[in-house]
């Protein structure tokens, strides 16, 4: 009896010891909320940050919503990826009317079903969506919210899905944190500050933006404030960025019309975006902005976008044109553009 007591102590004890690692790196990740996930600020990027770690856009422009919304009372809505976050809200306000209030709703990675779902939360939640303005490019038509290498950057937060998966939503997150590599990365961010070793991948960053959140809009003012001061300087820093660009424009295989279940989903997507925008009876547009890869949009896929959202909706700029050769017009090789770039979009949106 004794011998088997002394057995269930040990046994108790080197359960307990065993336990002691992961305790510590859970309570790590509670006390450190690295990505901001547990206890989002707000706003959530302040001037003084010095957060470095990258995070999930979507859950920042839900946060900031969730937090706003009812002081606000925003109407109209600019939906997008990271290629949208140049299109400034006080820009596109300006072809709007006076009353209008802007709401940038943009999510990194973003997919035709992000941008759905952030729709209809919009209207979920009792806002009305007078004035819309949707980026899209033609990459958008080939993904999916599931086969990313880094799903916890991208994965829409947990409130605007229809399975409200909380858990699962924590979980890619807190398995990031159990990554051997980002974790010893950020403790050494934590102890020695931020290294160039870091920056090899995106989930270290050095650029905290400049962040207004009642539009919850990100600006890089340090990117033009380069540029003014030497372009050709700024340019040639960044060339290892533009490497490897095409100069003959190409077009994309059919990706909406295809006989696929990526294509089938998102068939069934844009009609479901179509009827919503008809019945909020939203003032909108859709752009397919120019990029660097000079990809044009099939015309199978150009001719359904036309006939499910309206030929005088869709505003076609893919492909070779004026802006898309001009390397100066963009941050990077994947087409992150200038906001003076993105004015002239606005004015090509709106001069048809």
């Amino acid at each position: 009896m004794d011998t088997t007591r002394n057995d269930l102590r040990r046994f108790t004890l080197a359960t307990a010891l065993a336990a002691v690692p992961l305790l510590l790196i859970v309570l790590g990740y509670v006390v450190a909320d690295p990505f901001r996930v547990l206890r989002p600020t707000d706003p959530f990027w302040r001037a003084d940050d010095t957060m470095h770690v990258g995070t999930n856009k979507s859950m920042i422009s839900t946060f900031q919503f969730d937090s706003r919304h009812k002081l606000y009372r925003w109407d109209s809505y600019i939906f997008g990826s990271s290629l949208s976050i140049a299109y400034r809200a006080d820009d596109w306000a300006a072809f709007l009317p006076d009353t209008a209030r802007v709401f940038h709703f943009d999510g990194a990675w973003e997919t035709l079903r992000g941008i759905q779902l952030k729709m209809h939360y919009v209207v979920d939640q009792g806002e009305h969506i007078a004035n819309a303005l949707i980026v899209m490019d033609v990459e958008i038509f080939r993904r999916d919210d599931i086969h990313h290498p880094a799903p916890y950057l991208f994965r829409q937060p947990p409130q605007i899905t229809p399975e409200h998966d909380l858990l699962q939503f924590h979980w890619s997150f807190f398995r990031q944190w159990l990554n051997r590599e980002f974790l010893l990365a950020y403790i050494d961010l934590k102890l020695n500050g931020l290294q160039p070793y870091m920056l090899q991948h995106s989930i270290f960053t050095t650029e905290q933006p400049d962040y207004d959140p009642v539009v919850n809009e990100e600006s890089y003012p340090f990117y033009e404030n380069a540029i003014a001061a030497d372009i050709d300087a700024f340019y040639a820093r960044r060339a290892q960025l533009f490497e490897g660009l095409p100069t003959e424009e190409h077009t994309a295989p059919p990706q909406l019309t295809a006989d696929n279940p990526i294509a089938a989903n998102n068939r069934l997507i844009i009609a479901d975006m179509a009827r919503l925008l008809r019945d909020e009876h939203t003032d909108f547009r859709i752009v397919l902005v120019p990029r660097l890869s000079l990809e044009r949009i099939n015309p199978a896929d150009l001719r359904l976008l036309q006939d499910t959202f309206g030929a005088d909706r869709i505003t076609d700029l893919s492909g070779k044109n004026d802006l898309s050769t001009e390397p100066h017009n963009f941050y990077d090789g994947y087409s992150h553009p200038r906001p003076t770039t993105c004015s002239q979009v606005l004015d090509s949106i709106y001069a048809r």
